[in-house]
């Protein structure tokens, strides 16, 4: 078994004994020191899972009652996973494999935001995924991978081959208002969580400053132990959608398939939660 812990990092070291660190749900920028803690840490062989939040809603909408809309959540965190090789597209993934709801008026409707994902889009040669079905990625981006020297990447989870995205101007998520393209064209798989493994290039030339300032030396991210380069092969989990960690989807008994998942990657070791939410 393994202890889950909450760390600031504003003010936490990442202790020498954690094999994991989540980050969900990012929606503000972190601190240099904050992002070069992490850093350091896939440099030291951690592993890191990234749930990440492509959309967030707009606050105006929220404050005078009016329908949610969404506007991109560009966080400087995705300076790191873009130096790892994976870009996030701020669009929410659709996708006719999906959800259903029903209503008294309209019968059966589509929550096409919410994917409903079976066994053929889960990677059947890894663990964390190779016995998953009934998947539900909800309210997703999509993910882009650049092939890095010294990592391998594989994709773990990916939409339909009828997914679409949604760009976020304007955008509403009710069933009537998000209808699928006239040009199914369009249509592709879209990569929705990824998995890198290897030897990572740090996302910093040196140390910031600040971090090296501890008179006592206790520090553990200092200039003079600065890893450039991985000192030991780690594993960096990118997942376009931190709403599959909510109770919406995710119930407390961790029964469902997307539970399921996230326990699995958790599971690569041990695992401290940094919750931005």
């Amino acid at each position: 078994m393994y202890e889950i812990v909450t760390l600031d990092l504003s003010t936490d070291d990442i202790p020498a004994s954690m094999k994991s660190l989540v980050i969900n749900g990012p929606q503000q920028d972190m601190t240099e020191e904050e992002l070069y803690k992490i850093d350091q840490f896939i440099m030291k062989g951690g592993n890191v899972l990234f749930f990440l939040e492509p959309c967030l809603p707009n606050q105006q909408n929220t404050i005078y009652g009016a329908m949610t809309t969404f506007t991109e959540n560009n966080v400087n965190i995705e300076r790191l996973i873009n130096k790892y090789g994976v870009s996030l597209d701020h669009q929410y993934v659709m996708d006719e494999a999906c959800c259903q709801s029903y209503n008294n008026t309209y019968g059966i409707l589509d929550l096409y935001w919410a994917p409903l994902l079976q066994k053929e889009q889960m990677n059947a040669k890894n663990a964390i995924t190779g016995n998953l079905a009934n998947v539900i990625m909800l309210q997703t981006g999509s993910l882009t991978i650049e092939e890095k020297a010294g990592l391998s990447s594989k994709v773990l989870v990916q939409s339909s081959d009828k997914a679409w995205s949604e760009p976020t101007e304007g955008l509403l998520l009710r069933p009537l208002m998000v209808m699928p393209p006239e040009d199914k064209s369009v249509y592709e798989k879209k990569n929705l969580m990824v998995l890198l493994e290897g030897n990572f290039e740090s996302a910093f030339d040196q140390a910031p400053a600040s971090l090296d300032s501890n008179e006592e030396g206790q520090g553990d991210y200092k200039i003079s132990t600065h890893l450039a380069k991985s000192s030991q092969p780690g594993k960096v989990i990118v997942a376009a959608s931190s709403q599959s960690t909510t109770p919406q989807v995710f119930p407390a008994e961790g029964s469902s398939g997307v539970a399921v998942l996230i326990i699995n990657a958790i599971e690569t070791g041990y695992a401290a939660d940094v919750d931005y939410e």
